[in-house]
């Protein structure tokens, strides 16, 4: 049988504004997710500190994909707002909108990457995960 799953990347927000809160962000949602038995592996880092990605678990029907994301948005939105965080779901981010651009200090492969690019390819990295993720979900 086949099956097919989503990937999203969605920019942490703090009074309009993008932080580079993954740090403090993605171990809350895991805890978050381990209390409602789902796998920590549906949500993870980015190479911008300034953004977290989930997916969805592989789907058979339409109506698996739709449930996996309602329940990611719900273990994300919640935690976030505990947090006093929030999400910018745009496909392009506006520079000025950035607190501090920063790698996620959560993999050191991404540390050795980040350090050999330049501002505007770090900005550019952003832009690209966000396209990605929305032509996902308009080829739903």
């Amino acid at each position: 049988m086949r099956t097919f799953g989503i990937e999203r990347e969605r920019f942490i927000m703090s009074r309009g504004q993008i932080v580079p809160a993954i740090g403090i962000l993605l171990p809350r949602v895991h805890e978050t997710a381990k209390n409602n038995n789902l796998p920590e592996k549906l949500f993870s880092y980015e190479l911008f500190a300034g953004q977290i990605e989930d997916r969805t678990p592989p789907c058979r029907t339409l109506e698996e994909i739709k449930s996996a994301l309602v329940l990611n948005d719900k273990i994300m939105s919640t935690t976030a707002k505990q947090l006093g965080l929030a999400f910018d779901y745009s496909e392009i981010i506006n520079p000025d909108k950035i607190t501090a651009l920063e790698v996620n200090p959560l993999d050191s492969r991404h540390k050795n990457i980040w350090n050999s690019i330049s501002l505007e390819k770090r900005i550019a990295v952003s832009i690209v995960a966000g396209e990605r993720a929305k032509r996902t979900e308009q080829k739903l």
